[in-house]
């Protein structure tokens, strides 16, 4: 559970008048050390630790791939396939203490919008 804090496509910058942000994806915000969940069944594809120390998770489906990134850790490995509602890792944290991840959906190389994909 969470609140979305940025919203998929392209927006106004929350404090810089004039600047636009094009976001990928959603952003949430929720408690510190959540647990991040499959939002459908699927295939690792991808595990990553980014700059700043942060991992992202890749899973496929089908035609589909869906991006979950800023967690602090991962509980799934390359190849292996989850179902809906599955752990993935655990949600970092915001300057704040509080918790915060991103989310992305593509069909294939196309990014779509992932509001409809999660639960509500």
């Amino acid at each position: 559970n969470g609140v979305i804090t940025g919203k998929f496509g392209r927006q106004g910058h929350p404090d810089l008048p004039g600047v636009y942000i094009d976001n990928s994806g959603l952003d949430f915000l929720t408690r510190e050390g959540s647990e991040v969940y499959a939002t459908f069944g699927g295939q690792v594809v991808g595990t990553t630790k980014m700059p700043g120390g942060l991992y992202m998770v890749v899973v496929a489906h089908g035609g589909y791939f869906t991006v979950y990134s800023k967690m602090v850790s991962v509980s799934v490995s390359n190849g292996q396939k989850v179902k809906t509602g599955q752990s993935l890792g655990v949600c970092g944290a915001s300057r704040d203490g509080t918790g915060n991840f991103h989310f992305e959906v593509w069909e294939g190389k196309k990014k779509q919008n992932p509001q409809s994909w999660i639960l509500k």
